[in-house]
């Protein structure tokens, strides 16, 4: 099965000026000119919420509110985190991963043997991590972050996102090496590395795993993987042709998938049920969703551009700066 998103000149030239901005705003910290103090990842273990940002600094709150700065000798931008039981990982520019086995009351820096940038990080279980980025960098550690090995992936582009599931990991790039070739997945436990063979025609914004199930988005459409047998299908759970509408991450909020990110440049955006009512929420500030997280009954999600995070309890949304 082949899917084309975008059908006409007008709208790719539209689709690709989006992508110029949003490299040189939030993707690409080498050549990012944009001054903004944007909050990059956010998770949360077991009550305890955990983000970072481009400053290179790590927050941690109880309640998502009231946050306060964890020391760390970081001084590189970070990226992502992600994390299961009391292990956190962030990564960040420069090759930066730091691990915490508290919940994120402490960290400590692991040596990667790798320079680029890590834009994406995921826990497989507490002792394995996975780690990708700048010009394909794929790295994977299985003792905690103490010694990493690199995979040969063959990739000049960056990988935009990953994420984990059922041992795999789904990279996503950000130019195709061969035409129209975007989307692959790592076999984790037998190191073979494949392409999944539908055509994007623009950068892979975000791939989310939402209730056991892998879901792909780019400007203004989310699909969901499907695979039955060997068969591998890409069905449309959402599409907006009309504006730009750069999905960053989805998740699950009382049984309705939402889709988190921005409008354009940097207005913030909320599609909360995108299969079924689409009910659209808009930020007219100056603000723009990267990362998103549910807990508490609450969508919590952060950005920028003056480190903000929302807060939408599904009838109300508030903004907090952390700056």
């Amino acid at each position: 099965m082949v899917t084309s998103l975008y059908s006409n000149k007008l709208t790719k030239l539209v689709f690709v000026f989006s992508l110029l901005i949003l490299n040189s705003c939030l993707d690409d910290p080498i050549s990012n000119q944009i001054e903004d103090n944007y909050l990059s990842s956010i998770i949360v273990l077991d009550g305890t919420y955990i983000t970072c940002s481009n400053e290179g600094n790590i927050y941690r709150s109880d309640n998502a509110v009231d946050w306060e700065i964890i020391p760390t000798t970081n001084s590189n931008l970070l990226l992502s985190l992600d994390g299961t039981g009391d292990i956190a990982v962030c990564s960040g520019e420069n090759g930066t991963i730091l691990v915490s086995t508290d919940k994120g009351s402490s960290w400590e820096a692991k040596a990667t043997g790798v320079s680029g940038f890590l834009k994406n990080v995921n826990v497989i279980n507490d002792s394995t991590y996975i780690a990708s980025g700048e010009s394909g960098i794929v790295i994977i550690s299985a003792d905690y972050g103490e010694t990493w090995g690199q995979l040969e992936t063959g990739f000049t582009s960056t990988i935009n996102d990953m994420n984990v599931l059922n041992g795999y990991a789904y990279l996503g790039l950000r130019s195709a090496d061969e035409p129209n070739e975007l989307l692959y997945r790592y076999d984790i436990a037998n190191s073979t590395l494949e392409v999944i063979n539908f055509e994007f025609e623009s950068v892979i914004t975000d791939i989310s795993v939402v209730n056991n199930s892998i879901y792909i988005s780019d400007f203004s459409s989310c699909f969901q993987l499907s695979e039955i047998g060997n068969s591998i299908s890409l069905d449309m759970v959402y599409s907006n042709n009309t504006e730009i509408f750069i999905i960053e991450d989805v998740v699950d909020y009382n049984g309705k998938l939402v889709l988190v990110g921005s409008l354009g440049f940097n207005f913030g955006k909320l599609v909360v049920d995108a299969t079924g009512t689409k009910q659209e929420i808009e930020f007219e500030e100056s603000v723009y969703f990267i990362s998103a997280i549910v807990n508490d009954n609450k969508v919590i999600a952060c950005g920028g551009d003056e480190l903000e995070l929302l807060i939408y309890d599904g009838s109300s949304s508030e903004i907090i700066k952390l700056k």
